[in-house]
């Protein structure tokens, strides 16, 4: 079950109200896991800065079930990149990512 979880300082009144659901989506196709299972949550209006500044910012964190994977990390990478600044005005340099992969047996 993959869980994303995004921490920005972006207000919520210009974030748009199904930014989890678009999020969730993207990650569904992208990691070839069903919707059902798949976990979003934007948190907005942190107080943080990146570089010393407070412009827009923001800190994500995957975390999912599986052997983690350098060519799938990029991929992730990538995308999530895409989508943040699309949707956050967050720049490719204006956030940290962290993929948390967890193996049961």
């Amino acid at each position: 079950m993959p869980l994303l979880n995004i921490a920005t300082n972006v207000s919520k009144n210009i974030i748009n109200f199904d930014l989890p659901v678009i999020f969730s989506e993207e990650l569904s196709k992208l990691m070839g896991k069903p919707i059902n299972y798949v976990a979003c949550n934007v948190s907005p209006d942190n107080l943080m800065a990146f570089g010393g500044t407070t412009d827009p910012c923001a800190l994500v964190t995957l975390t999912y079930m599986g052997q983690g994977d350098a060519r799938k990390h990029a991929l992730y990478s990538k995308r999530l990149s895409e989508l943040l600044q699309q949707h956050l005005g967050v720049t490719p340099d204006r956030f940290f990512k962290l993929f948390l992969s967890n193996i049961f047996i």
